[in-house]
């Protein structure tokens, strides 16, 4: 079948339009007055701090409630996936830990929960990860650039909103589930969840405790194979995850409340499967093929018999406390305190430098008279190479403070409300290398990773400390035209520690240990060099002869390298207007500017020997880490009636700087040249009278970079969501059941392969589309609610996006996964 996307677009828009004539011909100034008067409540969102109602927010903007996210949230799935279904601009989730590649409109999101950022300066895109759905009473997305709350929202704020009392006697909820793969039914391929929820409130209290567990099994594709361990961002397949919630709530008076909430999350994996990393290959030094992106075409495949203690793991614990009072001195008052530790570990990943393996006594056996003679008696006896083996560990710890004040003026025609207030944030975070032999690592088949006891730098460890002023207006002129605008001024401090390379580390006590070789010093006194003059002569010659600049440099020493600090300010500006057609649909126009505080740790943990030859200068100097500033305008329209809600829009943003990650060498570089993204994002749904519901979403982007030369060229799938289209259609009988199929269109996406520059065209993949369908159904019943769902029901094998990319040939063959073929779920419910 032949999907034709841009032309389903373009009928929506019309369809949309149409609608537009169709509403504006009901009312005229009275009617609308009229019907202003007796519209339905009007669903509001606090992403922008204070509550407000969606017709009058001039950005694009969408809420997802606890239902449509429960409907989806069968045993298995994340809300990244969930989210990716549901919201048009939002690049598709997948099976792996990290979202790093769910971009929104081309930039990254920053997300929330219950109105704390969740970001730090060590940068880890768990968040979309790292909370049960079952634990969530909403989603609100807001699309582009938001001055509102700075740093790290050049692409949009997803809100999630967790669940709390409600106004009732105490009320206990006990959900049960399992998926299986209709290819193999194995129990070792299951997974389970369960959750127990207490909730009510008694007096001016309310609470709620809601307990998550779930253990998954292996994954399997649409062939019913066992889909391989993903070492790069983690996969989620053998994983135990443990989710707790607490949410307390006080009315301390008709005026004042106070609020806390507790969440500890946890997940571990607990596989006995390795990862495959590939066999070790004479072309490239006797190193496993999958590494260095240097490997030739396999397949992973599972490794029964891992032995590693500390598998990839997610912690992060929460304690968050609000206070309102609805009249502080004429205004609304809200503060907001919040304390979290996260902790990271991520898979053993063998890397840069590489060491040859040389034997010294076979090359004095040769018996050279000159240089070239030597170099050629060197050659023909490497014996291959070794690398390294470091597990990455992350730990952040973040204090948030908010203080807003709202103020509504009213006017003899007009009102304007203005929020206003302050935000502090102090985070500290570090990234660390725990070292494993890799020798050991290699003959055991890649799967013995025994720890050396050595835990390195892997790049400064930094604090820092951001404070920001911000001022928000919105003025409703009349029952049309609503006006928004606002200025937030930002302050970051950055102070990065002195640092030890752990790359630089290992290079150093590899080579001191070589120049001890008897071998090698006899032949280094024989040409008249010192021991570390001769090696060092020796590796230099050798890199550039296997084309190994990258990863084989000579250096006895590890410099320590002095930390600094960096400022950055900014001032972000944001203004917009909505124009009402009626109460129930609007059009509007939006300009905002965002800015990205670079991931200095990322950045800086590639400041190496291989880098800069052991420099131990001021590690800040020589590395671009100026900050991002994002300008974006968002034209749209939107509108509710009786049976459909509709929303389309256009999108364009801009920034100075593009962000470049060599999936090569592991190096992230901020590259200053222009970059832009446009598009159109598209949402619908229809609800009928006999029970029917029907909607989609469409979104297709486009991303340019500009070269050394001036020229545009597109940017690869990591960056530019490929063009997505989402439908559904479904019925409800009566409320006793209800069944919903759905499905999701990715097309191809060649355009960024295509017009990469020839230094990286390797690296950017032609990512290849696919389609997939989900049957999901719910019965009703006095005893309970019983679910059951099958996601991919064709069976369909494809690769996400994520593997793609990050996928042979580009990024470690490694990561080249399938996706899970056909599941099944069940589940009950019970609420006593």
């Amino acid at each position: 079948m032949k999907v034709k996307p841009l032309a389903l677009a373009v009928a929506a828009f019309s369809a949309a339009t149409a609608t537009i004539t169709w509403g504006a011909e009901e009312t005229g100034q009275e009617a609308f007055e009229q019907e202003q008067a007796i519209e339905l409540d009007t669903i509001v969102v606090s992403a922008s701090r204070m509550k407000e109602s969606v017709a009058s927010i001039p950005y694009t903007t969408q809420v997802v409630s606890g239902q449509d996210i429960a409907a989806q949230a069968q045993p298995g799935q994340d809300l990244g996936q969930i989210l990716g279904q549901l919201v048009p601009g939002l690049a598709p989730g997948d099976n792996s830990a990290n979202s790093a590649y769910q971009t929104l409109r081309g930039r990254k999101v920053l997300v929330l929960i219950d109105g704390v950022a969740q970001r730090s300066s060590r940068d880890i895109s768990r968040q979309l990860t790292t909370i049960s759905p079952a634990n969530i009473e909403r989603v609100e997305i807001v699309s582009g650039a938001t001055a509102v709350y700075g740093a790290g929202a050049t692409g949009g704020v997803i809100n999630i909103i967790t669940k709390r009392g409600l106004d009732q006697d105490t009320q206990f909820n006990s959900k049960v589930g399992m998926t299986l793969n209709t290819q193999d039914t194995d129990s070792d391929g299951f997974t389970y969840f369960g959750s127990q929820t207490v909730s009510g409130m008694r007096g001016d209290m309310d609470y709620l405790l809601n307990i998550n567990y779930e253990q998954r099994g292996n994954f399997y594709d649409s062939e019913g194979d066992q889909i391989a361990t993903d070492p790069n961002q983690v996969s989620r397949d053998n994983s135990d995850t443990l989710d707790i919630l607490v949410n307390l709530g006080w009315q301390l008076s008709e005026q004042q409340s106070l609020r806390l909430g507790v969440e500890h999350f946890r997940e571990k994996q607990d596989t006995d499967y390795a990862a495959d990393f590939g066999d070790p290959s004479p072309s490239y030094l006797g190193l496993p093929e999958g590494i260095f992106a240097a490997g030739g075409d396999y397949t992973p495949q599972p490794k029964p018999g891992l032995n590693l203690d500390q598998q990839p793991e997610t912690n992060r614990d929460t304690i968050t406390l609000d206070f309102s009072d609805q009249d502080f001195f004429g205004h609304t008052l809200l503060t907001q305190l919040s304390y979290r530790e996260n902790e990271y570990f991520y898979y053993p990943y063998p890397s840069s430098p590489l060491f040859l393996n040389i034997n010294w006594a076979g090359v004095v056996a040769a018996g050279p008279t000159d240089m070239n003679q030597l170099l050629a008696a060197v050659a023909a006896n490497i014996q291959g190479a070794t690398g390294t083996l470091f597990q990455s560990q992350v730990n952040s710890e973040v204090w948030d403070f908010k203080f807003a004040l709202d103020k509504q003026l009213a006017f003899d025609s007009s009102t304007l409300d203005l929020t206003y207030g302050f935000d502090y944030i102090h985070d500290n975070s570090e990234q660390q290398s725990i070292a494993y032999h890799y020798n050991n690592w290699i003959s055991s088949d890649q799967k013995q990773y025994n720890t050396t006891g050595s835990v390195y730098d892997a790049g400064p460890a930094s604090e820092t400390e951001t404070t920001a002023l911000f001022l928000q207006g919105k003025w409703s002129l009349d029952a049309h035209w609503t006006f928004k605008a606002g200025v937030r001024y930002e302050h970051a401090d950055v102070e990065v520690d002195d640092t030890v390379s752990g790359i630089d580390i290992a290079n150093a006590e590899y080579y001191q240990a070589a120049v001890q070789d008897p071998f090698l010093q006899a032949l280094a006194g024989g040409v008249g060099m010192t021991p570390q003059v001769f090696l060092g002569t020796i590796i230099n010659t050798a890199s550039n002869l296997y084309g190994y600049e990258n990863y084989l440099t000579y250096s006895d020493a590890a410099p320590l390298r002095q930390g600094g600090s960096e400022t950055y300010s900014e001032t972000l500006f944001n203004a917009g207007v909505v124009y009402a057609f009626n109460p129930r649909q609007e059009t509007f126009l939006n300009y905002s500017e965002g800015f990205t505080v670079p991931d200095m740790t990322r950045l800086l943990r590639s400041v190496t020997v291989l880098s800069d030859g052991g420099d131990s200068g001021p590690i800040l100097d020589g590395t671009n880490i100026d900050a991002t500033k994002t300008q974006s305008w968002d034209l749209g329209w939107r509108g509710r009636f009786d049976q459909f809600t509709a929303q389309t829009s256009l999108f364009y943003n801009t920034s100075d700087q593009n962000v470049e990650f060599d999936r090569e060498t592991g190096v992230v570089v901020i590259r200053k040249q222009d970059e832009r993204f446009m598009g159109f994002e598209a949402l619908l749904d229809a609800r009928f009278d006999n029970g029917t519901i029907a909607g989609f979403t469409y979104a297709r982007t486009q991303g340019e970079t500009k070269d050394d030369n001036g020229q545009w060229y597109a940017l690869g799938a990591d960056r530019v969501a490929p063009e997505k289209i989402t439908g559904y259609i479904g019925l409800s009988w009566d409320g006793a059941a209800d069944a919903r199929l759905q499905v999701t269109h990715l097309s191809d996406y060649k355009k960024g392969h295509q017009e990469a520059p020839a230094d990286i065209q390797g690296q950017v993949v032609p990512f290849e589309g696919y389609r997939t369908f989900d049957l999901i159904t719910n019965f009703y019943t006095s005893i309970g609610d019983f679910s059951a769902s099958i996601r991919n029901l064709t069976n369909a094998e494809y690769y996400s996006v994520y593997n793609q990319v990050r996928g042979y040939p580009s990024g470690g063959a490694s990561a080249y996964l399938p996706a899970q073929g056909r599941t099944l779920s069940l589940s009950y419910s019970l609420d006593y």
